[in-house]
């Protein structure tokens, strides 16, 4: 579903529309550059944390990261850092965790500003409280646009309806 609405593939059947206008007369680009993406394995590059997270938006201050950051819940692992906002995350980012790679895509997403939201499995890798506090967040965040949220566990995002996928375990929200 995500990659039909992103346009990497058509739909088999039926439209997908973009303001009233169906994506298949648009090119993929065009369609992909109003929607953030976090799928469910965040590519982290050999980089500092700023540059990582500035693949979202270029032009984004400290304190707009550090607020992706609050909202994606890694403010306590921002302040444990070495050099902040400059640590280096090595190859492939490989000192961070599954749930901190997550939130990192998550924070891209969020910084990202862009009037689409598509989050395939946002609260994978995390705790109970933590994907609590992470879903509650991503529901502010749709209030001023439009989101999908695949997940597995639909109960925490609870206030946003659903579309169950026939012979699947959970829902789309």
């Amino acid at each position: 579903m995500i990659a039909a609405l992103m346009r990497y593939l058509d739909p088999s059947a039926g439209r997908i529309l973009l303001d009233d206008t169906d994506t298949l007369a648009c090119d993929g680009d065009s369609v992909r550059e109003r929607m953030a993406w976090c799928g469910p394995d965040t590519h982290l590059f050999d980089s500092t944390l700023r540059e990582n997270l500035r693949l979202a938006r270029t032009s984004a201050t400290d304190a707009e990261l550090r607020t992706a950051l609050g909202r994606a819940q890694l403010q306590s692992w921002l302040a444990a850092l070495p050099e902040g906002l400059d640590t280096a995350l090595g190859t492939h980012g490989t000192p961070v965790s599954g749930g901190e790679r997550q939130r990192m895509g998550v924070a891209r997403a969020l910084l990202s500003d862009r009037p689409i939201l598509l989050l395939d499995e946002p609260t994978a890798h995390l705790d109970a409280p933590t994907a609590a506090a992470l879903a509650a967040d991503v529901l502010k965040a749709t209030e001023s646009r439009s989101a999908l949220v695949v997940t597995h566990r639909p109960a925490e995002f609870a206030a946003l309806p659903t579309v169950a996928i026939p012979g699947g375990a959970g829902g789309v929200r």
